[in-house]
């Protein structure tokens, strides 16, 4: 499975701040890894995504998963001095990236979706003094049957 995480925020990411989330990364899945950088003009938000290649969830430990995930995001969320959202999902988040453009609130399409903020009328998954995390398997199975 190709695992596809959206970095979103309100300020540009300097290469630096690349480089420090890539290395984060690395350190917990050491898969081949793509990245790429959006930012349209009527964006109001800065997108930097991470592609991680021949990612493999099962359905029998997709919770300590998406667990895993969790605990990397909030490594990274505590390296900035700016809110950074995480939409996540497998092989593409375009729609999800789309809804959060225009309702930041609106992450009913993201298979999770991690932030600092409460979403209103969702319950988290996982909550903590860094993040909350909210999961949707609706749209998003992370490669695995259900």
């Amino acid at each position: 499975m190709r695992l596809v995480t959206s970095i979103m925020s309100l300020h540009k990411l300097l290469e630096e701040d690349k480089n420090k989330i890539i290395k984060l990364f690395s350190n917990e899945y050491p898969y081949r890894m793509e990245t790429y950088t959006f930012h349209y003009d009527e964006s109001k938000y800065y997108e930097f995504d991470i592609d991680l290649f021949d990612v493999e969830f099962k359905k029998e430990t997709i919770y300590q998963d998406i667990n895993r995930l969790i605990s990397l995001y909030e490594k990274i969320i505590v390296s900035f001095p700016f809110a950074l959202d995480f939409i996540v999902g497998n092989d593409d988040t375009t729609s999800a990236v789309m809804d959060y453009e225009n309702n930041w609130e609106d992450v009913g399409n993201a298979g999770l979706f991690v932030t600092n903020r409460k979403i209103q009328n969702l319950k988290p998954y996982y909550s903590s003094n860094v993040c909350n995390a909210y999961v949707n398997f609706r749209y998003v199975s992370f490669g695995c049957i259900y």
